[in-house]
């Protein structure tokens, strides 16, 4: 297994015809800057006028408190935002399967792998399919944790194909 940490994604070496699989996944994103904007506004009044009742009634000390929540709030936003940024490529070719992981605020990491060695799992968890785990040389990389549920086994089902028409298709030359 190779890993590597770079700022650009490598090209794939292989020609696009020997093309067995490739997808990108990336998570699910929040609401529209807009609408996460005007939600916050929402919150920010409704504290405003929560923090005037308190001030008033001489609650000064939570005034704060109700500031606090509101800066965690766009904090928690901005980070969703910055999350749903991030990406999985997947590339099976006959000779090598690529993984590039790209998180929305690093340098992209990838791993090179031969396909005929890599094994697919999905690790079941309190009863239901949580994780998918490529193995390969004893090591493994997770994939597709921020997926939903029916994504994240079609996605597993549709890799397992690839991967097993790849090994019937005999050594490369």
């Amino acid at each position: 297994m190779q890993t590597n940490h770079h700022s650009e994604a490598p090209a794939l070496s292989d020609s696009t015809a020997a093309l067995v699989f490739s997808d990108v996944l990336r998570p699910n994103p929040p609401l529209s800057a807009t609408t996460l904007k005007r939600v916050l506004l929402a919150v920010v009044a409704i504290n405003a006028a929560m923090m005037l009742a308190f001030l008033v009634q001489g609650a000064w000390p939570i005034a704060p408190f109700l500031g606090a929540d509101v800066a965690i709030l766009a904090w928690a936003f901005n980070r969703a935002s910055d999350l749903s940024k991030s990406e999985v490529r997947v590339t099976v070719t006959r000779e090598t399967f690529q993984i590039v992981l790209k998180p929305p605020t690093r340098d992209f990491s990838h791993a090179t792998l031969n396909p005929r060695w890599v094994r697919l799992e999905v690790v079941d968890v309190d009863g239901q399919r949580q994780q998918i785990v490529l193995w390969s040389h004893g090591r493994g990389i997770k994939l597709g944790g921020f997926l939903p549920l029916e994504e994240r086994i079609a996605f597993a089902a549709r890799l397992k194909r690839a991967l097993a028409q790849v090994r019937s298709s005999g050594f490369a030359s």
